[in-house]
């Protein structure tokens, strides 16, 4: 029998046209595969890789068989296995397997605020073009019946396509010349959701952080730090950029990155730093931009690194979505911690740039043994408790933790064994740079991202939509033994936009940063360089309302504060929303006054803010403009 005869092949029910279809489905699979590997910048090994295009392969060739099937069930229209020609078997195959691709990218959610065309998700468009492509998969099949070669041509001229498509190769990140002799390691430490109050060092609770209590006692630590927005994907674009929401213009989790806005990893790239980026939550994917700069981008969040973002990967994550769309994608902090040690003790012929990245004390709070039980007794589903009956606006997410609880004080206790649990991550990489000898010469720097309200202001165990203290007040440490001293407390407005500013006046490197500012001057006196900390974010609750009422169909209204050390100033955006001037940063227990009469209050350094807040279109409507004018800012 010769291979190319085929004729030969379709006899005995078509069974070789079937097989040359599902083998093309297969290659497509591993191309799907290859695309990955090749944008997988995390450490896998051999073992992992290779199942890893195994199943890529294998799991495009159950969905073609399933779509089979369900044609075959329902329309009808699959050609009969026993006409199947090798020709058409191979090409149908291939087209099976695009479409289902094309048809996940068809249908998924657009991020907020991008532009999509009108038609993308739209059933009957979608069905159309598949069926006209198919048609002209089949068809070629026909006509390229009897000349095997001419269908093969076809194919592998698909195929190739598709290895473009796949393998999207970017340019390779230049690693720059070696920094000069003495140059310190940094190593940047993340912590998602974590209140300022929340260590032992400065809370009266009982919640434990020895680690980050001794990373206080040898560095600095900034006592009124806040992050400018309480969102991760913004926050960390805020540190990591020296610029504030108000400019950057980032607002919301899932939106891709500004290419010009220049990030702390590029510089320590370009200046000769070996990058390492390991992350624990989803919205810090790479693919949003957040992977500018680093060398080694891992996010993998499932046991198997990069199936997430395999055709497959994305078929049964959408199932899941469906079935749950409140699912939390994320990995615990040991895992995290894991993959990064194993980066960090892979070579030191260069400095190092790391940046961790923990996500556990983020909702749902699932502390593990023993800290699920490390700061509450008793049952918390128990008849006599009834502190939850008055808890509403409880995030989707949470739902599922919470069922048949009825004690806060239990939640508040696993949110709590959270932040220890992730303490005791931190200690492993303090431990690491102690035993490899590196602590003396590595900038080590703390921050968290935003906080969590755990019932101020009505808000209950969430955060995102405002700028009171419980939001976003964070830990801000910053350790390097060589060069600062140790037990400092500096008091003052301090920002996170002022991370990147400082990091470049620690460092070799060059950052230019619009918002942020060097804190070097408060490392000796012990007081901030700034007289004012500034904050920008939606106003979920005014933005909820006004959609419900059918005003607005996207989140437009926000607010934005101002903190000096005796006052907190803020103007939300809203309709019928009045301006408010506390005369304590914490809304609490501050008194409010009137904004009018508040003297004290730096006027001309706020209408500034103010201009520069709202100037890029966010929420910057007639009604804002009137506010601004009643309180003399704008003309």
């Amino acid at each position: 029998m010769r291979l190319d005869d085929d004729k030969t092949l379709t006899e005995g029910g078509g069974r070789g046209g079937l097989l040359l279809g599902l083998m093309s489905a297969f290659v497509w699979g591993l191309l799907d595969g290859v695309g990955t590997l090749v944008e997988l910048t995390a450490s896998s090994s051999l073992a992992e890789m290779m199942a890893l295009l195994l199943l890529s392969g294998l799991s495009v060739v159950a969905l073609v068989l399933l779509l089979l099937l369900g044609l075959m069930l329902s329309l009808r229209f699959c050609p009969s296995p026993q006409r199947l020609s090798r020709s058409v078997g191979a090409l149908m195959g291939l087209g099976f397997a695009i479409t289902i691709d094309a048809g996940m990218a068809w249908f998924a959610a657009a991020a907020p605020h991008t532009q999509v065309s009108v038609w993308r998700g739209n059933p009957l468009v979608f069905g159309a073009g598949a069926a006209a492509f198919l048609g002209v998969c089949f068809v070629l099949g026909h006509l390229t019946r009897s000349r095997p070669r001419a269908a093969g041509l076809i194919a592998s001229f698909v195929l190739c396509g598709g290895a473009v498509h796949q393998v999207q190769l970017g340019p390779l990140q230049a690693l720059g010349e070696p920094p000069p002799q003495g140059a310190p390691n940094v190593l940047l430490i993340t912590i998602d959701t974590i209140r300022a109050d929340m260590g032992s060092s400065l809370a009266s609770g009982p919640v434990q952080t020895p680690n980050m209590d001794r990373l206080a006692a040898q560095g600095v630590r900034f006592i009124d730090a806040v992050s400018q927005i309480p969102i991760t994907g913004p926050s960390h674009l805020t540190m990591m950029s020296g610029r504030g929401p108000w400019e950057h213009g980032v607002l919301l989790n899932g939106v891709a990155l500004p290419p010009d806005t220049p990030l702390l990893a590029e510089r320590f790239l370009a200046r000769g730093y070996r990058t390492g980026a390991f992350v624990s939550a989803f919205v810090l994917k790479g693919s949003t931009g957040f992977a500018r700069g680093f060398q080694i981008y891992d996010d993998a969040f499932g046991a198997l690194p990069g199936w997430d973002t395999t055709m497959g990967g994305r078929f049964v994550a959408g199932l899941g979505r469906r079935i749950d769309p409140h699912q939390v994608l994320e990995r615990r902090s040991d895992k995290t911690v894991d993959a990064a040690l194993s980066w960090l003790g892979e070579s030191r012929e260069r400095p190092f740039f790391g940046w961790v990245h923990l996500f556990d004390p983020h909702g749902p709070y699932a502390p593990p043994a023993p800290w699920d039980t490390a700061y509450y007794t008793g049952d918390p589903r128990a008849e006599k408790h009834d502190s939850m009956d008055s808890v509403t606006g409880v995030a989707a997410y949470m739902h599922a933790s919470l069922a048949g609880i009825r004690d806060v004080a239990w939640v508040r206790a696993q949110y709590g064994g959270e932040i220890s649990f992730t303490d005791v991550q931190l200690g492993r990489l303090l431990d690491w740079l102690d035993t490899a000898g590196l602590a003396e010469d590595t900038v080590v720097v703390l921050a968290g991202d935003h906080g969590e309200s755990l019932g101020e202001g009505g808000v209950w165990f969430n955060h995102g939509g405002d700028l009171n203290d419980a939001q976003v007040r964070v830990p801000f440490i910053v350790r390097y033994p060589a060069k600062l001293p140790a037990g400092v407390r500096v008091r003052g407005p301090v920002e996170l936009t002022d991370l990147a500013p400082t990091l470049a006046a620690l460092t070799p490197i060059e950052f230019a940063s619009v918002s942020g500012v060097s804190q070097m001057s408060s490392f000796k006196n012990s007081r901030s360089t700034r007289s004012l900390s500034r904050g920008l974010c939606f106003d979920r609750a005014a933005n909820m309302r006004e959609r419900r009422a059918g005003n607005i169909t996207a989140p437009t209204y926000t607010v934005a504060s101002l903190r000096s050390d005796s006052a907190r100033y803020e103007l939300r955006t809203a309709p019928n929303a009045a301006a408010k001037v506390w005369d304590h940063a914490d809304p609490e227990d501050g008194r409010v006054v009137d904004p009018l009469l508040y003297e004290d209050w730096p006027h001309d350094a706020f209408a500034e803010l103010m201009k520069a807040s709202l100037s890029g279109g966010e929420g910057r409507d007639e009604a804002t403009l009137e506010k601004l004018r009643a309180l003399g800012y704008v003309q």
